[in-house]
């Protein structure tokens, strides 16, 4: 596979002190981010996945400026009845990469304030954090909308290999704060809806806290962003424990991608909600 700087198109909005990374496959574990909802003792409830991307805006005038946008399924947000806690990587003292173990967690109400995807079936959604980009105690990576596949792509077919970085049934390298990188292959047809929605299927091991991983894969030499997961399919089963039934659920091995078109979509309406008379400045 050829590697890949991520999202190059937008270096000058990186923080000059960014660790450089010399893989893409290393780069996309601080790109994501956990997220976390405490219970009444404290401890972390559920565990959702989310991904950062920078979004660079201009007006009719030329003016550019950028913002950076955590993006999740919006079932993740809706769902928290409590704070939610992000949880970064700490830079560490040289000011050149993350401390590994070392966390930096922000919590907010990001239930109250969060941006819904504008058509209320999709399960997708963001929260603004242009603020760190002030920060500086927090490594992170961020993908631009550069790489975002719109599904006209002839390298992209039925069985094609995919990635996607996470925190399955909310495991993780707690040690180093470090997600867990996956990998299948797309399933269905993916430039057919599955069952009319803008998705597509891949067989793979995805779990609950793999809600609101992206999904890449190799397009024409380059990772591309295909879609974020929204949720895995299950067959309902039952056994029987000496003379009672109980009912459980059997993962298939396969997990519902929304496209990357409506990821676009999602941040088009970012753009026009949240900085009036701008648009998004992108590579087509």
């Amino acid at each position: 596979m050829c590697r890949q700087p991520i999202a190059p198109e937008l270096d000058r909005y990186m923080p000059n002190h960014a660790m450089k990374l010399d893989k893409w496959e290393e780069e996309i574990f601080f790109s994501t981010v956990r997220l976390t909802v405490e219970d009444d003792q404290g401890e972390d409830s559920s565990i959702g996945t989310g991904f950062i991307i920078g979004v660079p805006i201009t007006n009719d005038e030329g003016d550019d400026r950028g913002t950076i946008v955590l993006v999740s399924s919006r079932h993740v947000f809706e769902e928290a009845e409590r704070p939610i806690s992000l949880n970064f990587h700490q830079m560490n003292a040289r000011q050149t990469g993350p401390e590994l173990g070392m966390v930096v967690r922000l919590t907010e109400a990001f239930s109250e304030h969060f941006l819904p995807h504008p058509n209320s079936d999709i399960d997708l959604a963001c929260v603004g954090a242009v603020g760190l980009r002030l920060r500086q105690d927090i490594f992170f990576r961020f993908t631009g909308p550069g790489v975002l596949a719109d599904f006209t792509e002839d390298d992209l077919y039925p069985g094609k290999e995919v990635l996607f970085v996470g925190y399955p049934d909310g495991r993780f390298d707690w040690t180093h704060n470090l997600p867990i990188m996956r990998f299948g292959h797309i399933a269905t047809v993916p430039t057919v809806d599955f069952l009319d929605e803008p998705a597509f299927l891949i067989d793979a091991p995805v779990f609950e806290g793999s809600s609101g991983s992206a999904v890449y894969t190799v397009i024409d030499d380059k990772y591309r962003l295909i879609g974020v997961i929204t949720r895995a399919l299950y067959k309902d089963d039952q056994t029987l424990f000496g003379a009672v039934e109980i009912d459980y659920q059997h993962y298939l091995d396969l997990g519902v991608v929304l496209k990357s078109t409506v990821v676009r979509e999602l941040i088009e309406h970012m753009v026009a909600e949240r900085f009036p008379g701008c648009r998004l400045d992108a590579p087509e």
